[in-house]
């Protein structure tokens, strides 16, 4: 068997660092959706920093509910919080993930960037996504998930013919396949302090780091929502996470939520 083909909880258990994030670590071979069973984990009074993984999920999902391919090779999990803020501002988490992601993988000498609202990208291609639910009562937060998807030791034949212009993987991308129990410790550390400077409310100090990582800024894009597509240069982010959009008769609008097409280069 290959050295990479299975993720070691024993070995993310003695090299992780964390006090918070990863106090309870459960990992799955094979579930439908790590979000799914840090759901009923949440709802049953896991402690904040659970952390589930699988080696593969059957059932995982992006955004809008979309079906999300984890195949075999690749990182997916989910982490309980349960922050003491409103749900109007949750936003944030999403952008503290990224910027986590970055931090691990940066230091590769990857070209990573960030793409508005959820999407963790290389050269246009996308290695990864970010996903968050939450479960709330009378505008309280009971809890929040992230779920986390990297595409790592995954080979473009396991994704559909139609999609594999638009994807890569770190094995594609620096030609050799990776420890993931390694990218995954580094990742529980690096997001365990970004979310205690958040805790520490310095969320402006956040809030501006991940604008500087998002590749979307600048360049013309066609955001997709329910009910309309837009066109225009994406020309800032709002506080509470919306794309501030000029279009092409100079009206400006912000998108709270939408999927988001880079047309071009950086203006």
């Amino acid at each position: 068997m290959n050295q990479f083909d299975s993720i070691s909880l024993e070995e993310i258990k003695s090299i992780i660092k964390t006090k918070k994030i990863g106090c309870k670590i459960k990992y799955y071979p094979k579930i439908g959706s790590t979000n799914d069973i840090a759901r009923k984990l949440a709802i049953d009074g896991a402690p904040e920093g659970t952390v589930i993984i699988a080696g593969i999920q059957t059932t995982g999902r992006g955004r809008l509910g979309r079906k999300w391919l984890s195949s075999k090779g690749g990182i997916w999990l989910s982490i309980i919080l349960k922050p003491k803020m409103l749900p109007n501002i949750a936003t944030i988490i999403t952008s503290m993930v990224g910027i986590a992601v970055y931090k691990t993988l940066c230091t590769d000498g990857i070209n990573l960037r960030l793409k508005w609202p959820n999407d963790i990208m290389v050269d246009d291609k996308k290695l990864g996504g970010i996903l968050i639910e939450i479960g709330t009562e009378l505008n309280t937060i009971n809890y929040l998930l992230i779920g986390v998807g990297i595409n790592v030791n995954n080979n473009l034949s396991d994704f559909p013919t139609e999609i594999r212009d638009k994807v890569t993987t770190l094995k594609i991308l620096q030609g050799t396949e990776r420890s993931r129990a390694h990218i995954i410790s580094q990742f529980l550390e690096e997001f365990e302090d970004i979310y205690n400077t958040f805790d520490k409310g310095e969320q402006s100090t956040i809030f501006r780091e991940w604008k500087n990582l998002l590749d979307t800024l600048g360049r013309k894009v066609k955001v997709v929502t329910e009910n309309k597509i837009y066109e225009g240069v994406a020309m800032d982010i709002d506080a509470d996470g919306s794309l501030v959009l000029k279009l092409s008769d100079t009206k400006i609008i912000s998108i709270i939520a939408g999927d988001c097409i880079h047309l071009n280069e950086k203006i």
